[in-house]
């Protein structure tokens, strides 16, 4: 599936934002320093946050500071709800969300 491109491609970068469509990757901003920063100068990342931020633009994600909202997400200090390596959290209870749910 495309999430599964999305984050294999994010580990094969080490870390960073992709966008996917129809079964490939549109942009992709790799940022291999922890996972949150990058080691190319600053005209080749600003070139790719370009490309990336058009990708998700043509995905129908057109927001102000989607840059930032993205870059945030996975930070499990910010309330509400983050996406990290353990999962789905919940961050003002400290537990973790199981994300599947059932319908009765």
């Amino acid at each position: 599936t495309e999430m599964a491109m999305a984050v294999n491609e994010v580990i094969k970068m080490g870390g960073g934002m992709v966008a996917v469509s129809a079964g490939g990757v549109i942009a992709k901003v790799p940022l291999p320093i922890a996972g949150l920063m990058s080691d190319k100068s600053y005209d080749e990342l600003a070139s790719e946050l370009s490309n990336y931020i058009d990708a998700l633009k043509v995905l129908g994600v057109n927001y102000r500071a989607i840059f930032m909202t993205i870059a945030l997400l996975p930070l499990p200090v910010i309330p509400e709800v983050r996406i990290t390596d353990k999962g789905l959290v919940d961050v003002l209870n400290g537990k973790l969300i199981d994300p599947i749910v059932s319908i009765e």
